[in-house]
């Protein structure tokens, strides 16, 4: 999805994109994480074609985590394969926000080479405060979107509003993303949630739209682009202080709470009622942080914004 976007914006500046090619008269190669096909990226460096690297996050290898064997080797060399090619390859590097550029450096030390951190960009007109709304029955509407959904003890939004509840509030939760085994029944089993599945980009800003607020449930990420997808429709967003979300989220577009337990051992990362707390408080003023939801994803987030910042790196 990010290479559509960004060679639809290269391609409205008179960039001429081209995917897995890397032709004599190639001027500039952006790379996406990691290669295996080291020679033909060295050839293009000998004949003296730019090479920009776009990192993510370093892949999940922590030995907190609960992995096999076979995945953390999995993850070690897809490491290495981005390290070597940050070190010898690369002439310039893409960040995906503050937070991966210091998940790299601390994991592997700094590199002396020019670089930029560029969010993700968001179709401001896709998704936007205009248009029909999705209109819930219940006083509040929370809604969480992932790539996947596991299961509701697993979900930040749901434990907030079985939180919220509990205090006497009628809450509705909507919830998108892939089912991960059998959590589509799961979610189904309580009748404040509606569990969506995946759905059209197209259909999401509906809901977007509808909702009181978005609860981040995704911890660790790049950059994610639920977050701005949210912002960009006017919906406020809640998480944690922690990874990425400090950079994203403004006073006037959502609130952060203090999280209490290291995310990275595979636990709920607690402070639940700190998160309930602040959805009443979006919820009480919900027209002014609507509003600066909306400013946010202007004034940082559009794809025009992301093709300007990616025309500087790629071309000055």
């Amino acid at each position: 999805m990010f290479q559509r976007k960004l060679s639809q914006e290269l391609t409205k500046r008179n960039v001429v994109v081209k995917f897995n090619q890397i032709l004599p008269a190639t001027d500039v190669v952006l790379l996406i994480n990691g290669i295996r096909q080291f020679g033909t990226l060295i050839l293009a460096k000998c004949r003296h074609t730019r090479i920009i690297q776009r990192l993510g996050l370093p892949l999940a290898s922590s030995m907190q985590l609960s992995l096999s064997f076979s995945q953390r080797l999995r993850a070690w060399i897809g490491n290495q394969n981005m390290v070597l090619s940050k070190r010898i390859i690369a002439d310039r590097i893409v960040y995906q926000s503050r937070f991966v550029r210091d998940c790299w450096e601390r994991e592997y030390g700094p590199e002396k080479k020019p670089s930029m951190i560029i969010y993700n960009g968001v179709d401001l007109s896709l998704f936007s405060t205009d248009g029909p709304k999705y209109n819930s029955s219940a006083d509040i509407c929370i809604i969480s979107v992932e790539g996947t959904q596991i299961c509701p003890e697993d979900n930040l939004a749901f434990l907030v509003t079985e939180e919220i509840r509990r205090r006497g509030s009628d809450v509705e939760l909507l919830v998108f993303g892939n089912p991960w085994a059998d959590a589509r029944l799961k979610f189904s089993e309580h009748s404040f949630v509606r569990f969506m599945g995946m759905i059209n980009n197209t259909e999401l800003s509906y809901y977007y739209r509808g909702a009181s607020c978005f609860v981040s449930n995704d911890v660790i990420a790049a950059c994610p682009n639920a977050v701005i997808e949210a912002f960009a429709c006017g919906t406020p967003v809640i998480g944690y202080e922690f990874g990425v979300l400090p950079e994203l989220v403004s006073q006037e577009g959502g609130r952060l709470v203090p999280i209490a337990c290291d995310p990275r051992k595979g636990v709920i990362q607690g402070n639940v009622r700190a998160l309930a707390d602040s959805v009443l408080e979006v919820v009480e003023k919900n027209s002014a942080f609507r509003k600066g939801a909306r400013k946010l994803a202007e004034e940082r987030y559009g794809l025009d914004h992301m093709g300007d910042q990616y025309m500087k790196i790629l071309f000055d």
